[in-house]
């Protein structure tokens, strides 16, 4: 019992190791551009009434650092992997933004998920899922052999996928699928 009690702790503490908690704010314009980049993980982006950008989760094992730099009209959220060719663990992105915001995210192998965006969106990912609902006017989604869904209204989509599929639910606007 009491060996069973030793690996348990060392296995919290390395999992506590390998990933590092992330809280950051800044005030942020209400029609302001948020710029994200994460390369494993997910990302998921929220819109609220306040004018501030936050981030809370996790960065992964071997990451560098959370690149985290806001400015009156733009805020840059970039995790930052070692050049050194160590792989870097899942980052797990949660980020709530003015609604009125233009979003720009990119990832490797994380998903993407935007909920409650008014503002408009390009959105792309090599391998990961991209899912994005709200009053955006307009999305640009590109995916490799991710899937893509979007549920919004009064919104012209153009949405490209190499393998993946794409579904678009409530638009009003033109839609223009590639793939």
């Amino acid at each position: 019992m009491r060996g069973m009690a030793i690996a348990f702790a060392a296995l919290a503490a390395g999992l506590a190791w390998a990933q590092t908690p992330i809280n950051e704010s800044a005030p942020a314009a209400k029609d302001g551009t948020v710029i994200v980049s994460n390369i494993s993980g997910s990302v998921t982006i929220t819109g609220w009434d306040r004018e501030e950008v936050s981030v809370t989760g996790t960065l992964g094992k071997n990451v560098e650092r959370l690149e985290f730099v806001p400015s009156p009209t733009e805020t840059l959220i970039r995790v930052v992997v070692p050049r050194s060719g160590r792989h870097a663990g899942p980052s797990e992105l949660n980020i709530s933004v003015p609604s009125g915001s233009r979003i720009d995210v990119e990832t490797v192998s994380a998903d993407i998920e935007l909920k409650g965006i008014s503002g408009p969106v390009d959105a792309q990912s090599v391998s990961g899922d991209i899912t994005l609902a709200g009053t955006m006017p307009r999305v640009n989604l590109r995916t490799v052999s991710g899937n893509g869904v979007v549920r919004s209204t009064d919104v012209d989509v153009n949405a490209e996928t190499v393998s993946g599929d794409i579904g678009v639910t409530a638009a009003s606007g033109g839609v223009e699928v590639t793939t």
